[in-house]
């Protein structure tokens, strides 16, 4: 199942949304608004609720906006330096890497789909990217064995971090490099 955020008018409300893909045609099942659906996501991605889903609206994909299927309330955290090779690449080559991992967040308002024009920032470049994998988790953790922390993931989907690199470096936090505005996408395939 393919779950993706879905507009149907620019000042709408959000919906969380199957995406069907039946050869050239793509359409749009409705299932619920967001709150709905992440106040008990797994419910909604069972197997018994593709069928029971009443009064369902379906659209085809070009009459309606695919936005990520998060809350604005949602924290998106990543994790920076997650592998030698691209720490090796940037300031951090020179140090040992830190045994926790580096953490940071990203504002909601940063995430956008796939065909999305991204600003870049005065000052840059352009963006740098990397390719990521998000996990969407569906319950609140604190403290949780890996187990624990997997049984709580309703889907995955790719992640493509861009980054204002020349900006990221005036500081050494990242949020000023990570949060230009539209720097993520979320490709839903």
């Amino acid at each position: 199942m393919r779950i993706v955020g879905v507009k149907v008018s620019a000042t709408g409300p959000v919906f969380a949304s199957r995406l069907e893909e039946d050869g050239d045609q793509s359409t749009v099942l409705l299932l619920t608004d967001l709150q709905a659906f992440w106040s008990d996501p797994f419910a909604w991605v069972s197997a018994d609720k593709e069928t029971a889903i009443p009064d369902a609206r379906v659209f085809p994909v070009q009459d309606v906006s695919i936005v990520p299927p998060v809350l604005p309330s949602a924290r998106v955290l990543c994790i920076g330096l997650n592998y030698l090779a691209h720490a090796a690449e940037g300031s951090h080559r020179h140090e040992e890497l830190p045994s926790p991992p580096t953490v940071f967040g990203r504002w909601t308002q940063s995430l956008t789909t796939g065909n999305t024009a991204v600003p870049v920032p005065s000052g840059e470049n352009g963006l740098d990217w990397e390719g990521e994998i998000a996990a969407y988790v569906g319950k609140s953790l604190s403290d949780a064995s890996a187990d624990a922390a997997r049984a709580v993931v309703i889907g995955f989907s790719t992640f493509n971090d861009l980054t204002a690199r020349t900006t990221q470096k005036l500081t050494s936090q990242w949020t000023l490099g990570k949060k230009p505005t539209a720097a993520v996408r979320w490709d839903l395939s």
